[in-house]
């Protein structure tokens, strides 16, 4: 059994946009999923979720997969940036509710 100090911390990196290139490239020579993820050095399953993602009417097209997964990025819930003054009315209401 392996204790939590010794497991690898899991680390990774979005898709660049070459990347993506480099998937449909590879994608319209007919190489495999499993192949693709090789000559990129990622998991199939993330060639995968890619192209499950981003396939269109038309195809995969990298530069809308990438304009799609920028737009996913700044929707995720934690992205959400707070100006100045509503960090001061969040602050405010925290106070109200002190003991």
């Amino acid at each position: 059994m392996t204790s939590q100090s010794q497991r690898s911390t899991m680390t990774y990196t979005h898709l660049t946009q070459d990347e993506r290139y480099k998937i449909h490239a590879l994608k319209h020579q007919n190489v495999s999923l499993r192949r693709i993820a090789a000559e990129l050095q990622r998991n199939h399953s993330t060639i995968s979720r890619e192209l499950k993602r981003n396939i269109g009417p038309n195809g995969y097209k990298p530069v809308v997969a990438h304009q799609k997964a920028r737009t996913r990025q700044t929707r995720r819930r934690n992205a959400t940036e707070f100006t100045s003054s509503q960090w001061t009315l969040e602050a405010g209401k925290s106070d109200q509710h002190q003991p």
